[in-house]
């Protein structure tokens, strides 16, 4: 009976690793061929085309959008979270290393990291709300509930808006590294560099920006180039047409990447 007990669990063991292997490598070719499909479609210039006219493309909204920026074993994999209405945005560098762009407006953010994040991580390195708009920062609130934030990074910008503030008192309490942009600053993150190009000055004493004295919430956004190997991505929280003529006079072909993250929702 004992051995009849040791050669069940024995089969069950190499089901269990077989299973283990197929899901990590099945993700894994999954992942290269993502990856391929990207930087082809890039050398055609057809990106946004084929994003946009797929036939071939699933009907089902409930999805996040992947890409990965090079085909390393170990690439960057960017991802854009269907969050509805709002954006967020997931970068997970090789070496493990974890960023949140956004949350979109609320507990859906939740949902959208289950599908890009193991079970039993609980913990986010950067959380990034690129300006005090309820549909980029509102999810932040319940991500600070859900998962240990190491650092919070953001513009310094602040509005009267009671959520907001409460925002603000979470990352606090969460004892979170609190990281204000007050100038163009570059990381240089797993052989990647990761450019904060605006706010390229302190937004807490002055959130207008040359030749615009107008202050607005969108045009406070934090504006950043991700770059790894020839690939580059450009994310722009809500920028409106004033801040990208700003970012074009200051920064000019600096600008031109492979990927754009449309300020504003488009």
């Amino acid at each position: 009976m004992q051995r009849k007990t040791i050669f069940i669990v024995l089969i069950l063991l190499v089901i269990t690793v077989g299973l283990l292997w197929h899901v990590k490598w099945g993700d894994r070719l999954l992942k290269s061929e993502l990856a391929q499909s990207f930087q082809a479609d890039v050398a055609q210039g057809d990106v946004g085309q084929d994003l946009g006219q797929d036939k071939n493309q699933s009907s089902d909204q409930n999805q996040n959008i992947n890409l990965d920026l090079n085909l390393n074993p170990n690439p960057v994999t960017v991802t854009f979270l269907d969050i509805g209405q709002g954006d967020a945005t997931f970068i997970e560098w090789p070496d493990g290393t974890q960023m949140l762009v956004d949350c979109g407006k609320d507990a859906r953010v939740l949902e959208a990291l289950g599908r890009v994040m193991k079970f039993y991580d609980k913990e986010i390195d950067y959380v990034v709300p690129t300006h005090p708009d309820a549909d980029h920062y509102g999810g932040c609130i319940d991500v600070l509930k859900r998962f240990k934030v190491n650092n919070v990074v953001w513009t310094g910008y602040t509005v009267p808006d009671k959520q907001w503030q409460y925002f603000l008192q979470m990352a606090a309490e969460e004892e979170a590294n609190v990281i204000q942009l007050k100038e163009k600053t570059v990381w240089q993150i797993a052989s990647t560099t990761l450019a904060f190009l605006y706010p390229d000055h302190d937004l807490s004493v002055d959130a207008t920006f040359p030749g615009f004295d107008k202050i607005a919430d969108n045009n406070a956004s934090i504006v950043m180039k991700l770059s790894y190997g020839d690939s580059d991505i450009l994310l722009t929280g809500d920028a409106e047409s004033p801040l990208e003529q700003y970012l074009i006079s200051a920064y000019g072909e600096a600008l031109d990447v492979d990927v754009l993250h449309v300020g504003h929702h488009g």
